[in-house]
């Protein structure tokens, strides 16, 4: 909806430069309206943001995407088909980056190598539509479970889409010696601590910092 509007104001302002480059004089009903469109756009960007700010976090959940492209979430939430996923993805570097929307295509599946060490809740695990670039780069990301019918809105999901919020909505994902932390805090306090171990050692990225909180 939102680039359905500044795609038409952005139609509308190239033929009021048309008119004034033929000397003709913009009609003033015409004028009004892209006003009023563009008032409209201000106030749904600034709703958007004003509806994560007021909604609960959302839940936090796990990225795991392999070198054949094939995608895993991972969360204590019991997921369906109609729920919802803003994911960071990997870019051209592998780097973290936000954020893609994906739906739940399959499971829970069977994987024991995540657990819950914050509150020792069953960890499940669900399939996502696999990655479509060839050659896909190994990843591990977080994630926010969005549940049908719950908050944030809409709105809330295109801002971040967007960018409007910026990463500091999301979980921190980092790794220690043998397995990669998915953090997730609320005003101060831990609120999510997934853990995926590996199988193999890792350079680690945690700060004992980040961690003590969640021990």
């Amino acid at each position: 909806m939102i680039s359905h509007f500044i795609y038409k104001t952005f139609r509308e302002k190239t033929t009021w430069r048309q008119r004034f480059r033929a000397g003709l004089r913009p009609d003033p009903g015409s004028m009004a309206m892209v006003v009023e469109k563009r008032r409209l756009l201000l106030v749904m960007a600034l709703s958007a943001t004003a509806a994560i700010a007021s909604a609960a976090q959302p839940p936090a959940a796990l990225i795991e995407v392999r070198p054949d492209g094939q995608r895993t979430v991972f969360t204590t939430q019991r997921l369906s088909r109609h729920d919802r996923l803003i994911a960071q993805y990997a870019d051209a570097q592998g780097k973290a980056r936000c954020c893609v929307p994906l739906r739940i295509v399959g499971g829970p599946l069977r994987r024991t190598d995540v657990s819950d060490e914050l509150r020792e809740r069953r960890v499940r695990a669900y399939a996502l539509p696999a990655v479509a670039t060839p050659d896909p780069l190994p990843f591990i990301g977080a994630a926010l479970v969005l549940k049908a019918g719950g908050e944030p809105s809409f709105l809330g999901e295109q801002a971040f889409l967007a960018g409007a919020t910026g990463n500091k909505a999301f979980p921190e994902v980092c790794t220690s010696s043998e397995g990669a932390h998915l953090l997730q805090s609320s005003n101060g306090k831990p609120q999510a601590h997934l853990y995926m171990h590996f199988d193999y050692a890792v350079e680690p990225t945690c700060s004992p910092e980040s961690l003590k909180p969640f021990y």
